[in-house]
């Protein structure tokens, strides 16, 4: 996968390359990145696949893929059990994967696939309660206190 991330990262660093130059390694990045997603249930090794073998630069070249991981990832019972031992002050794993997630998909224009993540994280339950309450899809924040107020744009009113 790295080897064919970096040689995808390389083409896009160029800007020399065209599309056809890209759609190679990016491809056989893409086959073994859906493989080792569907065959691990490891969400650190995952995160590593993820952050180092693909990277940031690749992740809006294959959005819905980088934001499955992240979602396998966030969903994922080790992230979910911090619902039960953080406070909604402090960062946790599953609303901060969905959000990013979400963030990818969105700045990619995958917009069908955004709105179907949104409503599933919506729906999402632990526990008999629905701990990711986010209130407007324009708005996914990693970190969400209830009671604060939210607004798409602050006009400098406080």
């Amino acid at each position: 996968i790295s080897h064919y991330s970096r040689e995808a990262t390389a083409v896009l660093s160029s800007g020399a390359g065209s599309a056809s130059d890209l759609e190679e390694p990016l491809g056989r990045a893409r086959n073994h990145l859906e493989y080792v997603l569907g065959a691990s249930t490891d969400i650190h090794l995952l995160h590593g696949v993820l952050s180092q073998s693909l990277g940031p630069r690749l992740f809006y070249e294959l959005p819905e893929l980088t934001a499955k991981y992240m979602r396998k990832i966030g969903l994922d019972r080790e992230c979910m059990e911090e619902f039960d031992t953080r406070s909604e002050f402090e960062e946790r794993a599953t609303p901060y994967h969905l959000a990013n997630a979400l963030t990818i998909l969105k700045a990619a224009g995958r917009q069908s696939a955004a709105r179907e993540l949104y409503e599933e994280v919506r729906a999402l339950e632990w526990k008999g309660r629905r701990p990711v309450r986010w209130q407007s899809f324009d708005q996914t924040p990693a970190v969400f206190i209830e009671g604060l107020e939210h607004r798409l744009i602050w006009d400098g009113e406080c």
